[in-house]
């Protein structure tokens, strides 16, 4: 072994690469050899692919931890009932997404995470030809459970057209 050992007695050697190190002691008087070996844990990034949807969460995840991601949707959309996750490039269900949050449990990630999420849209927009020229056009819509009153929406003006004036008006879209 040469060199001097250490107060203990201990003679030793420590090989470090790419972040690992290997460290063999060697105590004279004991006749022991001790080692031991420090493995740096993997990191994966995370990858977001939103439509209308944000995410907020670290773009990366250390092996053995869990990952969680807070998805909020963009105005006028809420959030899908359900996100797509892949790990190492396979899709998995392990996972919990509730009340926007999203939770990859340590045991699932096993290499890089992509999520997916598409907001649903809470609106649609509705057209109206103003054939008969009426100065001020309004839609009037309802369901089971709501509707919007009467005399109903004032649509907006959109352009003249020779067949008449566009309008439009955002409605809600009801499941």
């Amino acid at each position: 072994w040469g060199g001097s050992a250490d107060a203990d007695g201990n003679y030793g050697v420590t090989v470090a690469e790419d972040g690992s190190t290997l460290t063999i002691m060697f105590n004279a008087a004991t006749k022991t050899i001790t080692t031991a070996v420090t493995v740096p844990a993997k990191v994966y990034n995370v990858t977001f692919n939103g439509t209308n949807v944000t995410a907020s969460g670290e773009a990366s995840v250390e092996e053995g931890n869990d990952y969680t991601a807070t998805l909020t949707a963009d105005e006028g959309y809420t959030l899908p009932e359900t996100v797509s996750v892949t790990v190492g490039g396979e899709a998995i269900d392990t996972f919990t997404f509730e009340d926007g949050v999203l939770t990859i449990p340590a045991e699932s990630i096993t290499g890089d995470v992509v999520i997916t999420a598409e907001g649903v849209k809470t609106t649609v927009t509705v057209y109206f030809r103003n054939d008969w020229l009426w100065p001020e056009v309004f839609v009037h819509c309802w369901n089971d459970t709501d509707n919007n009153g009467m005399p109903g929406l004032k649509m907006t003006f959109v352009e003249t057209l020779a067949e008449g004036d566009v309008y439009s008006a955002e409605l809600p879209v009801w499941a």
